[in-house]
């Protein structure tokens, strides 16, 4: 028992070191309308990108009907691989594997009461290890019935959101949900990245009276915020789902834009004020939607291409 907790402690003291800054990246994606499962995609150069699976989907719902949205991976402490996604209204989908290959059954975690009659729903999910707790972050979008009146005025469906957040450690169960990120006004798909000691969060302002529904940034000192410095947009209106990669001293934050004609948009930045649009540049698979990226070893890189 000794070793395998010396063993377990080395895992977690060195999970950066499983993969470093010049390997292949895997992307998790889904296709609209969200019924058909989770798509992968590689890159060497976080520019150009390979569906993987001859473009079918990687892992398929578990049950006739079930919403597989918004999938994020990460990595765990001790080298094996979660993954998130939206569901339900009171809850979040979960996979767990050790390879990348082979994912476990498909199960919900109980994020909001579930005879809370108020919640609407428990939209992008996303998870981050924090390695001073020793447990997991969840964050995700929600609208609940009643709250935050003032601002009901400037969205449509009453779909008045803002960010929420949790604790896990398992991820079977979940603490009591906390607000995570109120700027004043309806938010939804947080995504964070760690920077130069604190942290960045992509957001987009949700708003339709008037039109606002474009991406902006906001900094915190760690992991749990507070998220203030808050951007002016760097996108047009219509586009949603920030997902940021690191590469190299650049940041990449790919996008859906969802006006006509629909594609996937990325802008580059080193310090999260300066924006530059290099869509041009990248290559992307056909009908992928917005969703997360993940650093692989070469070994994992070949296991997921040789399926």
């Amino acid at each position: 028992m000794k070793l395998a907790r010396v063993f377990a402690t080395i895992l977690a003291l060195g999970v950066m070191s499983i993969s470093n800054a010049n390997d292949p990246i895997l992307f998790v994606s889904f296709k609209d309308p969200g019924k058909g499962g989770v798509w992968f995609a590689l890159s060497e150069d976080g520019y150009n990108w390979e569906a993987l699976n001859n473009a079918e989907a990687w892992i398929k719902p578990d049950y006739e009907g079930e919403t597989m949205r918004d999938p994020f991976i990460a990595r765990g402490p001790e080298g094996d691989f979660h993954l998130v996604w939206t569901t339900a209204r009171r809850k979040i989908g979960y996979a767990h594997s050790e390879d990348l290959v082979s994912w476990s059954k498909h199960r919900q975690i109980q994020i909001w009461p579930e005879d809370d009659t108020s919640i609407r729903n428990t939209w992008a999910p996303e998870i981050y290890y924090d390695k001073e707790a020793e447990d997991w972050l969840i964050i995700w979008s929600t609208t609940i019935i009643g709250k935050f009146p003032e601002t009901m005025g400037t969205v449509k469906n009453d779909m008045n959101h803002r960010i929420y957040g949790a604790k896990t450690k398992d991820f079977i169960t979940s603490e009591k949900p906390f607000l995570f990120f109120d700027p004043g006004y309806p938010v939804i798909d947080a995504s964070l990245i760690e920077y130069e000691g604190g942290y960045y969060m992509c957001v987009k302002d949700e708003r339709s009276e008037p039109l606002h529904r474009y991406l902006l940034n906001a900094k915190a000192p760690s992991l749990l915020g507070p998220y203030k410095t808050i951007s002016e947009p760097f996108t047009a209106s219509y586009t949603e789902g920030p997902s940021i990669l690191k590469q190299g001293d650049e940041y990449l934050i790919y996008y859906d834009k969802y006006s006509k004609p629909q594609e996937m948009q990325v802008a580059k930045t080193k310090d999260f004020v300066t924006m530059e649009d290099v869509t041009p540049q990248t290559s992307f698979p056909d009908k992928y939607k917005h969703g997360s990226f993940i650093r692989v070893t070469e070994e994992e890189a070949e296991a997921l291409k040789a399926r």
